[in-house]
């Protein structure tokens, strides 16, 4: 195995994301079955809701798994860098998420089936291209699959599957017609309409420009890169406007939002919005972007509190019960609104990391022992080299000492690299991360030589890392409690008089 594949994320990575791939095929098969049989009530999408929260898990598991393989093992101190083989795993992830909300309208509303349609054969279409892309070598990744001729295979299979899906999809248009007609701006359906619209923006902008090396290759015969700068150029705002949604769509209501509802129900999360906008900026202003980020992420969370706060109200004043009883019921009765309230929150806590990315600090030293570095608040200390040689591998080890300012404790950490013994000998980079809930300490050992006593040492602040991970944990929390049978444990008839 490829040494910077033996990692223990590495292990459940790929049967994560496969499960992710392949269980999309099952909402698309009843898509396509209702197609096929004119059944296209909300049947075929009862079923499918489900079954397609299953495979999103996983394929949100796996994503972040990768992550924490490039963050733990690649030595760059980034978890994220727009890689094709990364994109591949993102881009049905995007439009099956899309997909999920959309369901709900069609439920509910009895709208969007056409939009329900086109993104559960969109999803699995995608799923197809990303294999494609890994698997043809149509586009350079440092970790796509060995290249072979079965790119060909999943090309046919894609453009087979494309006409025979969107050609029975316009034979059926005039069974998919909506009884009701979006009423008002300021309504859940026309939330969930932009939402739709914002995500099949980003899927498609992702996928053109995954792709866009080797379409310019192609047509002028010059292959032109595009790197993660001009992603995040775009996709920023996109995923700012996503997470604003998150926050904006529980407070309005079905149909329309009268005025005065929706100056109650957003006058708690604008404050907070604005008070902590305010704040941040006084604190630093060189930081714009992320002062923007961090406020809406208080505003979705503060809408968010605001929503299980008039639950528990209500619980309180029709039952004689305490607040953590309240909010057991208001999951067991209401658990699509407010578990997905739960997994809204744990999409804010990964914003929170994401914005922490713009307070990065990096610097590279070279350190003979004895020597020490400042980086922001801590000192390290460089104390010595050492060498320790097995069967498969030479690790050299470099002794290090980290102290925080005004602090005592004194640790010490063994940032290394690893010489691979065979053919092709091949050199991977231990590094050390030192984390806590505010910023890690990530520290490369960079290079050395034999003929000098120099080390070259990469020490970068990563605030805010932790909560990318914790997020994606209540993420998964929420979606397995939304998964959980209903009435497969006495408990839950226990529960429901709450």
């Amino acid at each position: 195995l490829n040494p910077l594949l033996q990692n223990p994320y590495m292990a459940i990575h790929p049967p994560m994301m496969y499960i992710g791939y392949v269980g999309f095929a099952i909402p698309f098969a009843f898509g396509m079955a209702a197609l096929i049989t004119k059944r296209l009530d909300d049947e075929w999408i009862h079923i499918s809701r489900k079954l397609s929260l299953i495979p999103w898990v996983f394929l949100s598991a796996g994503l972040i798994l990768g992550g924490l393989w490039a963050y733990e093992e690649l030595g760059w101190g980034g978890y994220w860098a727009w890689d094709p083989v990364e994109n591949a795993g993102l881009l049905p992830w995007i439009t099956g998420t899309a997909f999920l909300h959309s369901i709900r309208i069609q439920e509910r509303r009895d709208m969007l089936k056409i939009w329900n349609m086109v993104l559960v054969i969109l999803t699995f279409l995608l799923t197809i291209i990303g294999t494609f892309l890994t698997r043809s070598g149509i586009v350079e990744s440092v970790h796509s699959f060995a290249q072979s001729n079965i790119g060909y295979y999943f090309f046919t299979f894609i453009v087979i599957a494309t006409l025979v899906s969107f050609g029975f999809l316009i034979a059926r248009l005039k069974y998919l017609k909506s009884e009701h007609q979006l009423e008002s701006l300021l309504s859940k359906e026309f939330a969930f309409l932009l939402n739709n619209w914002i995500l099949l923006g980003a899927a498609f902008f992702v996928l053109i420009a995954t792709i866009f090396p080797s379409l310019s290759a192609w047509l002028i015969g010059e292959k032109i890169t595009v790197g993660p700068k001009f992603f995040n150029t775009w996709m920023v705002p996109i995923g700012l406007t996503i997470l604003f949604l998150s926050g904006f769509a529980p407070l309005v209501s079905w149909k329309k939002t009268p005025i005065p509802v929706l100056f109650r129900q957003f006058f708690f999360p604008s404050i907070s919005f604005i008070i902590t906008l305010i704040v941040i900026i006084f604190l630093d202003s060189d930081h714009l972007l992320s002062a923007f980020t961090f406020a809406l992420c208080v505003f979705v969370v503060a809408g968010i509190i605001q929503e299980y706060y008039q639950g528990i109200k209500i619980k309180k004043k029709t039952k004689d019960i305490n607040v953590f009883d309240a909010i057991i019921g208001l999951i067991v009765k209401g658990k699509r609104r407010y578990v997905g309230y739960i997994i809204h929150f744990g999409i804010a806590l990964m914003f929170l990391g994401f914005a922490g990315n713009s307070y990065n600090h990096e610097i590279e030293m070279p350190l003979k022992p004895g020597q020490k570095a400042t980086v922001k608040d801590y000192i390290i200390t460089y104390h010595e080299m050492t060498t320790h040689e097995s069967p498969h591998k030479v690790e050299f080890s470099a002794k290090l000492s980290v102290q925080k300012e005004n602090q005592s404790e004194i640790r010490t950490i063994f940032p290394q690299k690893w010489l691979y013994r065979g053919q092709e000998e091949q050199m991977t980079t231990e590094v050390v991360i030192q984390s806590s809930l505010f910023e890690d300490l990530y520290v490369v050992l960079a290079s050395f030589s034999d003929q000098s006593d120099i080390v070259n040492f990469k020490f970068i602040i990563n605030p805010l890392v932790s909560w990318v991970w914790i997020g994606t944990l209540v993420l998964i929390l929420g979606t397995i409690i939304l998964l959980w049978p209903e009435r497969s444990r006495n408990i839950a008839s226990k529960l429901k008089d709450l």
